[in-house]
């Protein structure tokens, strides 16, 4: 009647009912070896059939004593609390699942274009690197503004025009991991700064990759400050394109705070799985910080996974940094791509 009574009540989804089966003594016919005796099970069983509710049940007891009654109940029955709470958790993600029904990725967006991107994959190949901010400039996702400098001189005078502060990045094919290689300088404030900049990474190349050639070094406009996320895709060989994304920046490989979707994708699911993230309360302001909105990064995830499902020569994708900007404004500020019909670089995309 307890059973009934609870579980039938509107406050209450659903009950963890703990008892106990000591080991009692042999031929006894006391009241309380006929209490601890007393078959429960078709009892719990017409109370969770009646509501419609779970009712996980512990035992706790002498082992032999519990595993008997293991074996004969018709449900499962817990060691402990946590198990049991555990289950129910599974329980209700299920059927949350189930009432959610199949899934349906969001129509295309009809505010990008894929026409300009699938023309510049015609025109590439191979492994490239940072000149893949030229793709996502094709689709929606923006960077700061970028030059090439062949020159310390070129490099200063570039950077005069570009406005101060600026970052200095390594362009080079052999050189996709730019900081490994000393190829990144940041905060540059001067004519004189790039200049020396521009030699510094030249002789940082040399020494880290003797046989790379180095096409010179870009100029780009400093990002203003916020968190920094990565967008990552590739192409699994059993699910297909994959989209991985969460908080990035030179971290990403020591936390692995990542989650997944399948291409295409939908705003809710990024949304939903970017809330699971561990640092996702960042969003919501902390240590004095203020709130920032991250739907256009989710809008840029649901962008690439579009693109991955679409474009098949699309191997792999990184973009890390990607920046979300105090307003909500998302710039790329570094990203590479390798398209099919190359080997993979062993440890290079890992």
């Amino acid at each position: 009647r307890i059973f009934r009574h609870v579980l039938a009540n509107d406050q209450v989804d659903g009950v963890v009912f703990a008892s106990q089966r000591p080991r009692m003594p042999q031929g006894g016919e006391d009241v309380f070896t006929a209490m601890f005796n007393t078959d429960l099970s078709l009892h719990v069983a017409g109370a969770i059939r009646s509501s419609g509710k779970p009712l996980a049940m512990i035992l706790y007891g002498d082992g032999p004593t519990v595993a008997a009654v293991k074996e004969q109940a018709p449900m499962p029955i817990f060691d402990g609390p946590e198990e049991a709470i555990a289950a129910l958790r599974l329980q209700m993600d299920f059927h949350a699942a189930k009432a959610a029904g199949p899934f349906r990725p969001d129509g295309a967006d009809e505010t990008c274009d894929l026409g300009p991107a699938r023309t510049w994959l015609d025109n590439h190949s191979g492994e490239v690197g940072e000149a893949t901010l030229e793709l996502l400039a094709a689709i929606g996702i923006d960077s700061p503004p970028a030059i090439l400098a062949r020159s310390p001189e070129e490099a200063g005078r570039l950077a005069e025009e570009t406005g101060f502060p600026v970052v200095l990045k390594v362009a080079s094919a052999e050189a996709l991991h730019k900081t490994e290689v000393g190829g990144v300088l940041t905060n540059i404030g001067s004519v004189d700064e790039a200049r020396r900049g521009f030699e510094s990474i030249r002789d940082n190349l040399a020494r880290h990759r003797p046989k790379a050639t180095m096409e010179g070094v870009r100029v780009m406009a400093m990002a203003p400050p916020g968190h920094d996320l990565f967008i990552g895709g590739l192409r699994d060989p059993a699910f297909g394109p994959v989209v991985l994304f969460g908080f990035g920046g030179v971290h990403v490989e020591l936390f692995r705070d990542v989650e997944r979707v399948l291409c295409p994708s939908s705003l809710v699911e990024i949304e939903s799985k970017l809330n699971r993230l561990h640092a996702a309360p960042l969003f919501a302001g902390a240590r004095g910080q203020q709130p920032v909105d991250p739907g256009n990064f989710v809008r840029a995830v649901r962008t690439v996974a579009r693109l991955l499902a679409e474009s098949p020569r699309v191997a792999e994708l990184d973009i890390n940094p990607v920046r979300l900007l105090a307003d909500g404004t998302v710039l790329a500020l570094d990203a590479r791509l390798r398209l099919a019909g190359e080997e993979l670089t062993t440890g290079r995309w890992s």
